[in-house]
């Protein structure tokens, strides 16, 4: 706001001299205005030459291509962020090791330690590990994308879902790496469905057409883990590929619209599952009607990871940090992560180790942290192609 002018003394009208000191004053201020705006700096307008054309609306490609587009590995400087007013949770852990495993930033996708670009506006918002490269759910504008990224920077189409009346719900690829599965949402009641397609060369082998909306949670041994994509939600179904209906892994509990499905093991038949309206945490072996153990003293909630190696399951406890629970006799462990770090995402790394992807309260920056049952937790360094928003690991 520009000073006020004012005369000589209290209460007195301005005299001739301060009028005319006033006058030379805003002419020298509209003169400095109009060199501005000429200029092309200050508080001015830019000339229409130096303002960026409108961004181009992106093109989707069509399903499974013949020719699959090829990308140039990325060098990508990571634009300067602002600083926090506050120390980031995680900001006094110190620095490990690299991270080994496949993960995501925005575009920018990184397998085997090689960085590729998707380019803007593109947002990788899940990622799969299969046998021929990961499998990619790629959020764009106005649009959403089912690809695989091959070894050689092909991006290999397999569904694509323009606008909002089709929907892709939870993605799952098979023990074997071969097969992908993902749940299908559409605005026109009854053509809902679950859809498997053939990595190799991208053909749909099942399309099953389901009355209830099933988002895809898992891909086990015993079969596709499906969720209901709805809310209240529901119990959790267990489906073979094929003709079959899914069956229910529990009864429905109408009361809450639960139990709720936290996690399933990678091993064996067994899923760790919650009661809302009890707090408890309960075990299910196979497809039964009755839990086989209940932890009421344990309140998990997601986001949830069951070791590949046994019995141990990272979740989110009552107070927002992260635990694990020993499946086999109930016992918990605190993993010792900051206060104030909001946990995005769980996956294991080995026998005792867990990656964490955290972010702030705010959601404005991000990290990786490695943390060991009964012990503490570190930063993993990151790719410096990485930002540190929008981290997505490979499941």
């Amino acid at each position: 706001m520009p000073d006020v002018l004012q005369g000589g003394g209290e209460g007195q009208p301005p005299g001739r001299g301060g009028r005319v000191a006033g006058a030379l004053v805003v002419a020298l201020l509209a003169g400095a205005a109009v060199w501005q705006v000429a200029d092309g700096s200050g508080g001015g307008a830019a000339p229409a030459s130096a303002q960026r054309p409108d961004t181009p609306a992106p093109t989707v490609a069509e399903p499974v291509s013949p020719s699959p587009t090829m990308i140039a590995p990325v060098v990508v400087v990571p634009p300067a962020t602002s600083r926090p007013r506050r120390p980031l949770p995680w900001s006094r852990l110190p620095t490990g090791a690299p991270l080994s495993v496949d993960l995501a930033s925005g575009p920018v996708v990184v397998v085997d330690g090689q960085a590729r670009d998707l380019g803007t506006p593109s947002r990788v918002v899940s990622m799969d590990s299969s046998r021929g490269g990961p499998v990619l759910l790629v959020q764009a504008t106005g649009a959403v994308s089912l690809e695989q990224l091959r070894p050689d920077g092909a991006r290999l189409v397999l569904d694509d879902f323009a606008g909002d009346r089709r929907l892709p719900r939870g993605v799952a690829v098979d023990p074997t790496g071969r097969f992908v599965a993902y749940g299908v949402t559409a605005v026109v009641p009854g053509n809902n469905g679950i859809v498997v397609r053939d990595l190799r060369t991208g053909a749909a082998t099942v399309r099953l057409r389901t009355r209830e909306p099933f988002a895809v949670s898992d891909w086990t041994p015993a079969g596709v883990v499906l969720d209901v994509a709805a809310d209240p939600g529901g119990p959790p179904y267990l489906w073979t590929p094929g003709p079959t209906r899914p069956r229910h892994i529990v009864p429905f509990a109408h009361s809450s619209g639960g139990p709720v499905l936290l996690a399933s093991s990678p091993s064996s038949p067994r899923w760790l599952m919650t009661r809302p309206e009890l707090g408890c945490t309960d075990l299910v072996v196979g497809v039964s009607r009755r839990p086989a153990r209940s932890f009421c003293s344990v309140a998990l909630s997601g986001p949830v990871a069951w070791s590949p190696h046994g019995d141990l399951v990272a979740g989110v406890g009552r107070d927002g940090s992260l635990l694990v629970l020993d499946v086999a006799d109930g016992t918990t462990r605190p993993l010792g992560t900051p206060r104030r770090a909001v946990p995005g995402q769980v996956a294991w790394s080995g026998p005792r180790t867990i990656l964490a992807v955290v972010t702030d309260r705010s959601a404005a920056h991000g990290a990786v942290l490695r943390c060991r049952v009964g012990g503490s937790c570190e930063r993993a360094a990151l790719p410096v192609e990485l930002a540190g928003r929008d981290i997505v690991l490979a499941r």
